[in-house]
């Protein structure tokens, strides 16, 4: 959610007990430090990991829920990544009520491993995850009753936790693949000072859709007519053979056809770590290693496919589900010990507003540390305007409409004036939580500003949809970019010919009959040739530019010669 506030307000935490929360698709985790080592609790019991599941009908959770319930809604986090605010059919509640009850449910869990309450914890959230699902996590987190800490990216706290434990240090990787989301984060880790230098990721990309596709390749008849117990029995059948890789008795299904089933997943994967490692001018020769987190990465098939297609050593912790919560536990002990080590994580995507012509202005950029401010400074595009429309966009597309849209609000009270003479500060402040706070005012009149704030909660575009966007940006050769100064040229010649117009109605006395009627045929042939801009190349825009500009020159001159005579 993007908030109208105060920038950076001083938090202060209790020097008491917490917790680190893993909230994962398939499962949760929690962990915590006793003030010499990090554990996981309940990991002699279920191995420490808790069913992140619901029963929409008798509001049981994790644990409690038994496993071929036909009212049960599983991979809540995939729901908070569509549409947290969204109404779950048939439940009638949105995807943050349900998120809420499973973050109650591991507060009751603490509690009886510990035999404490502890109210406080830090959270663990998708690298990719935006403003809006992140605010999501943090909402459902205290409606249970937590107060977060902090909201922490998770190949952030798996790089805490390997970092600390096994005392590395260089340039790492860590592949994040859960059962729901990718992500994949560059860091470097040195001195007890982790700091993200790049990250990406596609919240639409996990075992699930494994799960799935091997599913639908073990059972040979239709699909659809499948009831939801037996889709759910194909469904566990199919990850059981994701984590194993045994050849089952199907001559339909051989290891060769697995892999070819699991294979495309992985590439998708690798593109992403590509691409971002390409974003901060590095390649995979250049990490010290890969870290491997997350219960995809138990496929043997990852481990043997990653270790033939990369050139840099690869990591992989006994339980890779653990290493995530490791990481918030660390993290949870230091802000409330202060432990020695400084954490400086990254933005994911580059922050901004819509301009003219649906042109992106950004302000915070990708990769930028967190937290992180930035600033841009607009005038008003019409006379006498008293209010402004801004629309805050994350992505990395040239245009509005290709990136996400975060919420938009009305900037009113503006001091009528001709246009360009009033200015406009934007301020944005990203706190270390990743979370967007924007002012905007104007320059001189701060305290007369109104602000009016709509929030979309709404997806314009998915994660998977922005990754495919940013590859897609980075292989227009320049296009984009083009079509944006095109844009900015016809906003420049639309302005001179606004300022000629304003010439011609106040001050007619300047302009002689016949110099008057040129200067209007001059304006008219330049309007018809923007409205024909659509095909146009921005070579000949550029030309019609310069001609009407050596045109017009003559008349600007005699505009202003003829001012300042009136002044003296």
């Amino acid at each position: 959610m993007i908030q109208i506030q105060k920038p950076f307000e001083e938090e202060t935490f209790r020097e008491q007990n917490a917790v680190g929360l893993d909230f994962g698709t398939t499962h949760c985790a929690v962990s915590y430090h006793d003030g010499k080592e990090t554990i996981i609790l309940g990991q002699t019991v279920h191995k420490g990991l808790i069913p992140c599941v619901v029963d929409y009908k008798t509001l049981q959770v994790g644990q409690e829920v038994d496993p071929f319930s036909l009212t049960k809604i599983d991979s809540i986090k995939r729901w908070l990544a569509k549409d947290p605010y969204q109404e779950i059919y048939p439940t009638g509640k949105e995807a943050v009520f349900w998120a809420s009850l499973v973050f109650g449910y591991l507060k009751d869990y603490v509690q009886k491993h510990l035999g404490q309450q502890i109210d406080q914890a830090v959270i663990t959230v998708p690298a990719y995850f935006d403003d809006i699902q992140r605010t999501a996590v943090q909402t459902a987190a205290q409606q249970a009753g937590w107060r977060v800490l902090r909201l922490l990216a998770e190949p952030t706290a798996a790089a805490l936790s390997y970092g600390l434990c096994e005392k590395v240090e260089g340039v790492y990787g860590v592949y994040d693949w859960g059962g729901g989301t990718f992500d994949f984060s560059v860091l470097n880790m040195i001195d007890g000072v982790f700091q993200v230098l790049g990250t990406g990721g596609d919240n639409f990309l996990g075992g699930d859709d494994i799960d799935h596709a091997l599913a639908r390749h073990l059972f040979t008849g239709d699909w659809d007519q499948l009831s939801f117990l037996e889709k759910q029995k194909w469904q566990n059948e199919g990850r059981n053979l994701k984590e194993t890789f045994l050849e089952i008795q199907k001559p339909s299904l051989t290891v060769k056809k697995i892999e070819e089933t699991v294979l495309p997943w992985i590439e998708k994967t690798l593109e992403i770590c590509s691409e971002t490692l390409k974003s901060i001018g590095q390649s995979f020769a250049d990490l010290k290693g890969l870290i491997l987190v997350g219960g995809s990465t138990k496929m043997p098939y990852v481990f043997q496919t990653l270790q033939k297609s990369l050139c840099c050593p690869i990591y992989q912790s006994h339980y890779p589900e653990h290493v995530v919560a490791l990481g918030a536990g660390i993290q949870a002990y230091q802000l409330t010990h202060q432990l020695s080590y400084l954490l400086l994580d990254a933005v994911p995507l580059s922050l901004g507003v819509e301009t003219w012509g649906g042109v992106v202005e950004r302000i915070i950029p990708r990769n930028a540390p967190l937290p992180s401010k930035g600033s841009v400074t607009f005038t008003t595009a019409e006379h006498g305007q008293t209010k402004m429309k801004i629309r805050v966009v994350q992505g990395e597309n040239e245009f509005a409409q290709q990136c996400r849209c975060l919420g938009e609000f009305e900037l009113s009270g503006i001091t009528p004036l001709p246009k360009g003479q009033v200015h406009i500060q934007i301020d944005f402040t990203l706190d270390v939580n990743g979370l967007l706070t924007v002012q905007a005012f104007q320059k001189g009149h701060e305290e007369t500003v109104k602000y009016n704030l709509k929030v979309s909660s709404h997806k314009d575009l998915t994660a998977g949809e922005v990754q495919e966007r940013v590859k897609a940006y980075q292989e227009s050769d320049g296009q984009e970019v083009i079509a944006r100064l095109q844009l900015q040229k016809i906003q420049q010649v639309q302005d001179m010919l606004d300022e000629l117009q304003r010439f011609l109605r106040t001050t007619p006395e300047i302009f002689l009959c016949q110099e008057r009627k040129e200067v209007e045929i001059l304006c008219q042939n330049m309007k018809d040739f923007l409205d024909q801009q659509e095909g146009l190349s921005f070579q000949e825009l550029d030309q019609s530019w310069q001609h009407f500009s050596d045109c017009v020159l003559p008349w600007v001159e005699k505009y202003l010669t003829a001012l300042l005579s009136k002044s003296d």
